[in-house]
């Protein structure tokens, strides 16, 4: 008699992809990127119990992967030289729409995972979360750089040609 072993690899009926709900995002920004504007960086400064480091490391893998899936083409987590216990979460996305995006492309469990990695944090102040807009590529043009008064909605940099 042949015994037949049910196997697969479907693990889908297990994942929860109910929607989190689009939580509106405020930036404390001088100005607001272009859409197309980008790459955008994004620096997170933590501090963590140091207690709490194997966890935090488990919690942060799991962001990783959700952020890399969910638009990022990079995360990276430093650790501090100068101050123990404190780590900086690196993200780069390829432009300012696609931070933007990213945030509801977010499951509600996902969500969760990313609001557990924040409890980690310890310090006296909230989280410092900066964003920065790649300028390379005016860098390596014939253009000269021209700062916009911070009023302007545009873009902070416009480039004007080299005289």
């Amino acid at each position: 008699m042949l015994l037949q072993l049910w196997l697969s690899i479907d693990f889908t009926g297990k994942l929860d992809f109910e929607p989190a709900p689009v939580a509106g995002s405020s930036h404390k920004l001088i100005h607001i990127p272009a859409p197309h504007d980008g790459p955008v960086a994004v620096m997170i400064d933590i501090e963590v119990d140091r207690t709490l480091g194997r966890d935090m490391l488990d919690v942060l893998r799991e962001v990783r992967l959700i952020r890399l899936r969910n638009g990022a083409l990079s995360w990276r987590l430093h650790e501090d030289l100068a101050r123990p216990n404190t780590y900086r979460v690196e993200l780069m996305y390829p432009s300012w729409t696609e931070f933007l995006l990213m945030e509801e492309r977010l499951t509600k469990s996902e969500r969760e995972i990313i609001e557990k990695a924040r409890g980690f944090h310890v310090g006296d102040r909230p989280a410092e979360y900066r964003h920065f807009l790649c300028v390379n590529r005016e860098l390596h043009t014939q253009r000269r750089l021209a700062t916009r008064p911070t009023a302007m909605p545009e873009a902070p940099l416009t480039v004007d040609r080299a005289r």
